[in-house]
């Protein structure tokens, strides 16, 4: 099946908001592809200024319908576009690619993601999943209002998540999420346990040294 290194589609798609800021695109090239977890999808883009490229990680690809998980702002361009596009419009596919990808081993797998930088780690687990694997998740974020996919997490009969809002104080005990950020110094598991990092360069640099410091060495990561 074709990787979409060489050409481009015009596609048909849907959006629907899953925060304020958060969309989920759904995107149809009426093609099938072979995509790896973790992988991206470079879109083209054209607005006032001319054309443009960005990509995104995908989420799913289910049914030949490739999903993204993207957050919108109004002071960038892609995000302009998406939320001005409408229902009878296409969005144009140009590849994907990446070569990140889950490691083919027996070792317990622990995930660490914040928001829509839980896209590729989402695909990782939906595909361990299916094989009947345990996973570990710790998923970041600020606000209830930016918890997305817990339903879709939910799902995962093989998944251990757990949700974190950091900007939660008195009240976040009145619900099922956790306080504050992720605590590494609490992490046990066994040394050889595979850790995936999704997360800003920054946070992902403090989060490597942190697991260094308790012997983990199977440590992977790629900043966005």
């Amino acid at each position: 099946m074709p990787t979409m290194l060489d050409c481009m589609y015009d596609c048909g798609f849907s959006k629907e908001y899953l925060t304020p800021d958060v969309i989920e695109l759904k995107v149809n090239p009426e093609a099938q592809f072979t995509v790896i977890p973790w992988q991206f999808a470079t879109f083209v883009w054209t607005d006032s200024e001319g054309e443009f490229k960005r990509s995104y990680s995908v989420a799913s690809y289910t049914d030949w319908i490739l999903t993204f998980l993207i957050k919108v702002s109004q002071t960038w361009r892609w995000g302009k576009l998406l939320k001005e596009i409408k229902s009878w419009d296409k969005v144009t596919l140009g590849w994907i690619n990446g070569t990140f990808t889950l490691k083919s081993n027996t070792n317990k797998k622990v995930f660490l993601a914040t928001w829509t930088w839980l896209a590729p780690i989402y695909s990782m687990i939906s595909k361990l999943d299916s094989e009947n694997i345990n996973t570990f998740l710790y998923f970041w974020l600020r606000n209830r209002e930016d918890v997305l996919y817990e339903k879709n997490l939910k799902k995962l009969w093989n998944l251990t998540y757990k949700i974190y809002c950091s900007a939660l104080e008195e009240d976040w005990e009145a619900c099922d999420l956790i306080k504050w950020r992720i605590d590494i110094d609490e992490f046990e598991f066994p040394p050889l346990t595979d850790f995936y990092i999704c997360w800003s360069p920054a946070m992902t640099k403090d989060t490597i040294a942190k697991l260094k410091e308790k012997g983990y060495t199977n440590i992977y990561n790629e900043q966005f």
